[in-house]
């Protein structure tokens, strides 16, 4: 009888418990619910994994109407997020975990009550920015948590981003990625307190001033 065996799958079933289970990720063959996410795509999941790793999951999977349709959905969460929610629970790991999808991927472990996966994703930011010598990654990744959780919001990640933005000079002729949203929570959260912040106050007038005028000009368009 010839065995069949999965594509891209270098090693034999039985010798790495975490390979296995990856597998078992979005795989037709093995799941029993569908997770319909905020962007449209369905990722699929075990039941018995995500109720027995997650006690958010193990709540929404025990619901009478879930277990009827076996069909989650997630107004909140995307499907770029949702696989990285799988991986972790599936294996402990987030190798998918990218500048593109941190934002996305806190606000879904803060959902699902996933305390270590929230500290690895912190750990993850704060290597980057000691790292990365782009200085726009955290204005971009600043202006995505507050779009995504609120300007009211106050996490780990929002005053990992904080620092990390404050701490570089805003410069007035450059085009970045922090929006006007972003520069407002950035400035009340600074605001008489002990963060270091490396651009002077008529500079941030001028910065926020321009910023406000280009975002003008591109609305008109």
């Amino acid at each position: 009888m010839k065995i069949k065996t999965d594509a891209n799958y270098n090693s034999p079933r039985g010798r790495s418990l975490e390979d296995d289970l990856r597998l078992l990720i979005d795989d037709e063959r093995f799941y029993d619910i569908a997770l319909k996410c905020s962007d449209g795509v369905t990722i699929y999941g075990c039941k018995a994994i995500l109720a027995t790793r997650s006690d958010v999951f193990s709540a929404y999977i025990f619901n009478e109407s879930v277990e009827k349709n076996n069909n989650l959905s997630f107004n909140d969460i995307n499907s770029t997020a949702m696989k990285v929610i799988l991986e972790f629970l599936y294996t402990s790991k987030f190798d998918s975990l990218n500048v593109d999808n941190i934002i996305e991927s806190y606000f879904a472990s803060i959902l699902f009550d996933l305390i270590d996966l929230q500290e690895h994703i912190i750990e993850f930011t704060i290597k980057l920015s000691l790292m990365n010598e782009n200085e726009d990654v955290g204005k971009k990744l600043l202006s995505e948590c507050v779009k995504k959780f609120s300007l009211e919001a106050d996490n780990k990640m929002s005053r990992v981003l904080i620092y990390w933005v404050a701490k570089n000079k805003l410069e007035k002729n450059e085009i970045d990625s922090l929006s006007l949203e972003g520069l407002r929570y950035l400035l009340e959260k600074t605001f008489d307190t002990q963060i270091p912040f490396a651009t002077p106050e008529f500079n941030i007038w001028e910065y926020s001033l321009i910023k406000a005028i280009r975002k003008v000009i591109q609305n008109a368009h």
